[in-house]
């Protein structure tokens, strides 16, 4: 079972840092960092091959710390004169950068493998900043004095630390963005003060550091945007000052960078979020020239309209031989089509709209309404005959008041309104049979809510917990399923009405964590099989950290 580091105070050391394993005895606080009450005031959590690292405060001074989940392990790797006040805490395969100030070298950047002797001061850099991996590589903006704000790299050692290029030459610097990796190398936007803001690609040398294009020919620049890497291409938005914005890519050479455009010379621009890889083609929604939206498909060479498209609402859904998404081809309407890649295909109408949808077991669960039902819970695979109304929960014309929708088994698990126990817990498989009311929660006669709408269903291995109170027991820990028996409360952890109140749910693996008040410790963190309930630390919790 993996770690878990969290943060709590067990009432007599304040807020430190603690660890568990799911168990009891494998649940304690690592060490009283800040001795007494005083917090260590726990930060900048990151954590790299197996060692989390952080910064806390011992009393005097702040240090970054390491630990591997043991109290050995667990062990400060800065001092007053090698890398405290750490900060911009950064992992670049394996080894993670830092900066940090001492009385020894001053402020630089500091790289440690997790070792105190392998923690080093690298080089002095000043307002540094923009940190990103690319490789072994780190590569950031610095300031020297002399050449102003520029890009700079870094593997870790002091002759491996310097000025990448004096893109904009003085001391006036250039301004960087747009920070996206792609085999190896780094694209970014600078301005190298003759030609503006346009893409520019790095390989860390100063010889492999140029700008692509001058897209925008002049001082203006191309004001490149919504960089998309995929299948060896950057993908990205800019202005040539002629066009207007359009669609650009390039693979890190001049020669091929350059606008895509469809035959007619338009450039339908990306639309975000609808990019998608499927059978390791991209494809992507965008404007159609003639009206609209299209499906358009590029290998950063050419670019092609695949399908013409009224409409496209939010995404598509992958259901392994299609992708399915809510739209209108412009001939059958508002509803759900599937594409294969090359073409879009009619499922069904689906008037009520789609709602609320969730992808699970190769179906897609939705919420909506036809003439004859109010909204309810919805299923489609992709085909025709596959899409339907699962069950009629609060029959006729009436709302099932559906929310909450979470993926469990294949199915999902979901809040539901049914006239006769209220607002409750069901589960669908997709099929009419297949879904029901899961528990009637709160039997009582006054039928309120025992899940209200942020009841949600947390999928840990094959079983789903939330939380729920029956009238009775009050506020407390319930698991499902999917089936009828397989639903029910775990445990009453706090005999009597006023409940637990369990909260601030974490999911590690097929491990639920939560937080939970006995009503005799107070809050603290606590795991459950679905069978019993397990209390991990006496003391109170904050919500674990991963």
């Amino acid at each position: 079972m993996s770690l878990q580091f969290f943060i709590a105070d067990d009432g007599t050391t304040g807020q430190e840092l603690w660890v568990t394993d799911g168990t009891t005895p494998g649940t304690f606080r690592l060490r009283d960092i800040n001795p007494g009450l005083g917090s260590a005031n726990i930060g900048n959590l990151i954590q790299s091959n197996g060692i989390m690292y952080f910064t806390a405060y011992d009393g005097s001074a702040y240090h970054m710390w390491r630990s591997d989940g043991t109290t050995a392990g667990t062990y400060a790797l800065t001092s007053s004169d090698n890398g405290d006040n750490a900060g911009n805490l950064i992992n670049v395969n394996g080894r993670l950068f830092f900066t940090g100030s001492d009385s020894v070298h001053g402020a630089g950047l500091f790289v440690t493998d997790g070792t105190t002797g392998g923690t080093q001061f690298v080089q002095g850099v000043s307002s540094a900043s923009q940190f990103f991996a690319v490789g072994n590589s780190l590569f950031f903006t610095a300031n020297d004095a002399t050449n102003g704000t520029e890009l700079w790299v870094s593997d870790g050692t002091a002759a491996g630390t310097h000025i990448v290029k004096d893109v904009l030459p003085g001391s006036s610097g250039s301004s960087y963005g747009n920070f996206t990796a792609l085999d190896g190398k780094l694209y970014f936007t600078a301005s190298n003060g003759t030609d503006g803001t346009e893409v520019w690609v790095s390989d860390g040398t100063a010889a492999g550091t140029f700008e692509l294009k001058d897209i925008n020919n002049g001082p203006n620049g191309a004001n490149a945007s919504n960089f998309y890497a995929a299948n060896g291409h950057v993908y990205f938005t800019a202005n040539d000052g002629a066009h207007g914005n359009q669609l650009w890519s390039t693979d890190g050479t001049s020669g091929n960078t350059h606008v895509l455009t469809l035959g007619t010379g338009q450039s339908p621009l990306m639309r975000a979020g609808t990019q998608v890889i499927f059978n390791h083609i991209l494809y992507y929604v965008g404007t159609d020239p003639s009206g609209g939206s299209a499906i358009f498909t590029s290998d950063g060479t050419t670019l092609t309209k695949l399908n013409h498209l009224s409409s496209f609402s939010g995404q598509f859904y992958n259901l392994g031989a299609t992708l399915m998404f809510f739209g209108n081809d412009g001939t059958h309407g508002s509803g759900l089509y599937t594409f294969d890649g090359a073409n879009v295909s009619f499922v069904s109408s689906v008037s009520g709209g789609f709602i609320q949808p969730v992808l699970s077991g190769g179906k897609v669960f939705f919420v909506s309404h036809d003439s004859t039902h109010g909204y309810e819970l919805w299923v489609t695979d992709g085909t025709a005959a596959g899409t339907h109304i699962t069950a009629d929960i609060n029959p006729g014309i009436y709302d099932a008041q559906i929310n909450n929708i979470s993926a469990v088994n294949g199915g999902v698990a979901f809040t539901a309104y049914r006239p006769d126990v209220g607002v409750e817990l069901f589960f669908s498989d997709g099929t009419a049979g297949g879904t029901g009311l899961l528990s009637n929660v709160n039997p009582t006669g006054d039928h309120s809510p025992s899940l209200g709408f942020g009841s949600t269903v947390y999928q840990a291995g094959a079983l789903g917990f939330f939380a729920a109170n029956d009238g009775v027991n009050g506020n407390e820990l319930w698991v499902t399923d999917g089936t009828v028996g397989g639903s029910h409360m775990v445990t009453d952890l706090q005999f009597g009405s006023n409940g637990s109140t369990p909260q601030n749910f974490f999911v590690a693996g097929n491990t639920i964590y939560f937080t939970a008040d006995d009503g005799v410790n107070g809050r603290q963190l606590y795991t459950s099989d679905g069978t019993t309930v397990t209390q991990l630390t006496s003391s109170g919790v904050d919500q674990p950290y991963n």
